[in-house]
């Protein structure tokens, strides 16, 4: 929000790009620095030398993978069609649309954070045997994941005009925003 919002530097897109860029860069630097100083005290390792077992076991990580690559390629397919399908219109309906992308991501990412959250926790029980107990976690899971999804829908039902006039203050793209928030969250 510092690099892209109005309020603050209002790079726009650029913003988006340069903000995106220091935290990768910033993750990475930790991830090396982490390695360099405890490089006698861990398991992970750069080294290829160390990547003995890879073939062993690259097929099943692959395998196990792949569903999430497809998932996440065909997300991608899909906004890229979107996009094309709106750049015929005005400049005011692309900045709507991309405002609205950003809004109705939220309730979906939360989503997938409680279900990767969820995973190892699911998937200890089951080998355990305790299903009553990961019957349990699942229906929290499912339940905090609609919970804070219906909350969305009214949040964004209710201000769309208001979320969308964070980002822009041009009143036609803050119409077309709240239209698209209000379609997209309730498809969402």
């Amino acid at each position: 929000p510092f690099f892209v919002l109005p309020r603050f530097l209002g790079l726009g897109a650029v913003g988006a790009g340069i903000a995106t860029a220091f935290s990768n860069l910033a993750a990475a630097l930790f991830f090396l620095l982490y390695l360099a100083v405890r490089r006698r005290k861990t398991v992970l390792s750069l080294n290829p030398a160390r990547l003995r077992y890879a073939g062993r076991y690259i097929g099943a990580i692959l395998t196990s993978g792949f569903p999430s690559a497809i998932q996440y390629a065909l997300t991608v397919v899909a906004i890229a069609a979107q996009s094309k399908f709106v750049s015929l219109y005005t400049t005011e309906v692309v900045a709507g649309l991309g405002i609205v992308k950003k809004l109705d991501q939220l309730p979906l990412y939360f989503s997938i954070g409680v279900s990767n959250g969820l995973l190892p926790l699911l998937a200890y029980n089951y080998s355990a045997g305790n299903q009553e107990r990961r019957r349990r976690i699942f229906r929290l899971g499912c339940s905090v994941s609609l919970a804070f999804s219906l909350f969305c829908l009214v949040v964004y039902e209710i201000f769309a005009p208001q979320l969308a006039s964070l980002f822009i203050s041009d009143p036609l793209t803050i119409r077309y925003s709240a239209g698209f928030l209000r379609c997209m969250v309730t498809a969402m």
